[in-house]
């Protein structure tokens, strides 16, 4: 959950920056199962990510530079599979 907030926070902020002053909403998802290497359980995360009205590759940009900043985002980077469906 904290994923999902930390993310949500900088894809609103960086929106309203760029002078979009659209909302946007996502669904986080988590599931938990083996690993590709046998050796124990890892986490994945889908995000689905809603920004209604943008451009899809504006909407794609935004969401690549929020995993950047990110805390959590940076915190799991090749650690944890994650995948952000973004819909406009």
């Amino acid at each position: 959950m904290g994923f999902g907030v930390g993310l949500w926070n900088w894809l609103d902020h960086g929106s309203r920056r760029a002078g979009d002053d659209r909302r946007c909403a996502q669904a986080p998802a988590v599931s938990i199962g083996p690993r590709d290497d046998g050796q124990g359980f890892g986490i994945e995360v889908t995000l689905t990510i809603s920004l209604p009205g943008m451009d899809k590759a504006a909407a794609e940009d935004l969401v690549k530079r929020g995993h950047v900043v990110c805390p959590y985002s940076h915190s799991i980077k090749g650690n944890v599979n994650v995948t952000s469906n973004v819909n406009v």
